[in-house]
């Protein structure tokens, strides 16, 4: 703290402080009806408390002034706003769908974080850490991602990043690597339908093989005479 200088034979004007711990000073003071004949040489310091903040200045006697009070509150709701504000990225999702629109199938990926602060940059990651595709968008604003099917299979996952924090979903395998439940069972019917036909079909081949070679047999066999 400074104190403003004062005339020869006058006691110098004190600045009361809370006593409480303080941080950094900063330039904004609040004030009314300033003493004459002393510059505004002041110097406040912030407390860490957010309660409002008084102060007197005491000036000295015959001076017909009277005690200032201050009110440091401006840059202390600033600040405290301002930390109010800075929110970490959470609840994160991700959304994996395979479409076909005409030109071959198409992977799109829906990211979304419920809250962050901005901006919130969204990165669509492969499982070796590679950044395939990246968006930057603001809370409320989700991010979307469209590539074209490969024929190998790729995990990825959706990543949400601002000043504060990272968030990451998890990996998904695209496209998958084995096939619905639901068509699983109807090609493995199939097969079997298959495959009894066919075993079906041999077996009646192979009967209808059988007698007419019996038949063939019985015409060949010599007539025995008594």
């Amino acid at each position: 703290m400074q104190r403003a200088p004062s005339p020869e034979g006058s006691n110098p004007p004190v600045l009361q402080k809370d006593p409480r711990d303080y941080i950094r000073p900063t330039s904004i003071i609040w004030g009314t009806h300033p003493p004459r004949g002393y510059p505004e040489a002041l110097e406040w310091r912030w407390p860490r408390s957010r309660k409002l903040l008084l102060s007197w200045l005491r000036v000295p006697r015959g001076r017909g002034m009277r005690v200032l009070r201050l009110l440091c509150l401006a840059a202390l709701a600033t600040s405290s706003s301002a930390k109010q504000e800075k929110e970490p990225v959470s609840q994160l999702q991700a959304d994996f769908t395979l479409l076909d629109r005409g030109s071959g199938l198409r992977v799109e990926v829906f990211c979304q974080a419920s809250s962050g602060s901005p901006p919130i940059t969204y990165r669509l990651v492969r499982r070796n850490g590679h950044i395939h595709m990246q968006q930057t968008r603001n809370p409320g604003q989700p991010a979307n991602f469209s590539f074209p099917l490969n024929q190998t299979s790729a995990w990825f996952r959706c990543q949400a990043e601002n000043n504060i924090s990272v968030q990451h979903t998890p990996f998904t395998l695209v496209p998958p690597g084995e096939l619905p439940q639901g068509p699983t069972f109807v090609l493995a019917g199939c097969l079997i339908s298959i495959i009894a036909i066919f075993s079906w079909k041999l077996s009646w081949t192979k009967q209808i093989s059988f007698r007419r070679k019996q038949q063939t047999e019985k015409k060949q066999e010599p007539i025995r005479t008594n």
